[in-house]
């Protein structure tokens, strides 16, 4: 570089980097919020896992929705770093579409998802099908927009709200096979809350982690049909 080319860097980088109150407050409040979702989360999903599972503890709870979280950063990151973003940043883009539509014309929010409407435009065969190519994107940017009600469209806090649904994957599956087999918990629980590979690809805001919550909860719901043939598990 030259003596010229040397100063531009630095005062390039120095503009960069500048410690002006208005960027750190703008990142205490940032931190704020994290913090808070992170807290929300946590106690709520304690206690509901404390009606489910009295035995699910706090010494499981934290491991298994700790690396929930940081996984689910670490996908999101990796995906902005290598790729541009990918699928995970546009559904979080998505998601403050959506806000928009919520806190300025709240009955166009659900409009979109209105099965009846989509039947009586569309006929019972494509209403249908149009029905369930929007509930797909629906079910992954509507909860977002809520959560932007607090997270103003931060990836990284919606991936803390985010991870208090996926969660429940993991935790049905592990309630399942800790119900069959008992013996197999720890290895179980190992497997499906600190498994690296299990929580990368299950943890980022994407329809992987809707799909298995899904799945894991409808074989919880049959087993429980099996054992009791009620109505309310059918």
């Amino acid at each position: 570089f030259s003596g010229d080319g040397l100063i531009d860097m630095w005062l390039h980088y120095g503009q960069m980097y500048r410690f002006e109150p208005e960027i750190q407050q703008l990142r205490m409040e940032i931190y704020g919020r994290y913090l808070v979702a992170v807290a929300v989360v946590v106690i709520l999903t304690r206690w509901l896992t404390r009606k489910a599972d009295p035995l699910f503890g706090w010494s499981l709870l934290l491991p298994a929705l700790g690396a929930r979280i940081i996984f689910g950063t670490i996908y999101g990151y990796f995906f902005l770093q290598q790729y541009g973003g990918d699928d995970t940043w546009m559904i979080n883009t998505d998601s403050q579409v959506e806000l928009q539509k919520l806190t300025s014309r709240p009955g166009q929010f659900f409009e979109d998802i209105d099965i009846f409407r989509l039947v009586s435009e569309n006929g019972w065969s494509d209403g249908l099908r149009i029905f369930r190519e929007k509930l797909e994107w629906a079910l992954l940017i509507k909860p977002l927009a809520i959560a932007n009600l607090w997270s103003q469209g931060n990836y990284y806090i919606n991936v803390v709200f985010f991870s208090g649904i996926s969660f429940w994957g993991a935790f049905w599956l592990y309630r399942l096979v800790k119900s069959i087999r008992p013996d197999f918990s720890k290895w179980t629980y190992l497997v499906l809350f600190l498994y690296p590979p299990t929580q990368f690809w299950l943890s980022g805001i994407r329809g992987d982690a809707l799909l298995f919550f899904f799945f894991s909860l409808t074989l919880w719901q049959f087993y429980q049909w099996l054992g009791t043939r009620r109505v309310k598990y059918a």
